[in-house]
């Protein structure tokens, strides 16, 4: 029988570790020569590092945070795209004011709200939609005006007209 030099408990001749408290026996307690390690296999003098029994395992340095996408980003950006083909005016308007709002909100947050890249983006795609807007305005103004400035040409167009 060997002694456990830590514990003091008895254990069977054969034992590598302690029953007790997991010590590794090294072949001078057993008095046997000191063989190598067959190869792949780590020495005994380093046994596997387990938590004694009924220690509890060690938790994690920080709690995991599940990172939600701010849902009024998502729209800002789906209400800019829209606002460029369908109804510019109004979509664009709102991307623009949900596009600031939850760039507010996901700062705010402290890192619990995701999303700032779709607020970004809707808000530019907002601006561009508006400005789309106000430049068609401009264009069709500026026809107006021309067409009104060649009242002297309807004639000459009328003509034309019946000609083909």
């Amino acid at each position: 029988m060997k002694t456990c030099a830590r514990c003091g408990k008895e254990n069977p001749d054969d034992a590598i570790f302690c029953a007790n408290c997991g010590g590794a026996f090294t072949p001078e307690e057993a008095g046997e020569e000191a063989a190598p390690p067959p190869y792949g296999q780590p020495p005994a003098a380093y046994p596997a590092q387990y938590p004694p029994p009924g220690a509890p395992y060690a938790q994690g340095p920080y709690p995991v945070v599940v990172q939600v996408n701010n849902s009024k980003a998502t729209a800002s950006l789906v209400l800019g795209i829209v606002g460029l083909f369908v109804c510019p005016i109004v979509c664009s308007v709102l991307a623009i004011i949900l596009g600031s709002t939850a760039k507010k909100e996901i700062a705010e947050s402290g890192g619990y709200q995701t999303g700032e890249s779709n607020a970004r983006a809707g808000i530019i795609l907002g601006w561009i939609g508006l400005a789309v807007v106000i430049v068609t305005m401009i264009i069709w103004a500026i026809v107006a005006i021309v067409a009104a400035t060649n009242v002297s040409m309807l004639p000459v167009l009328a003509s034309t007209a019946s000609l083909l």
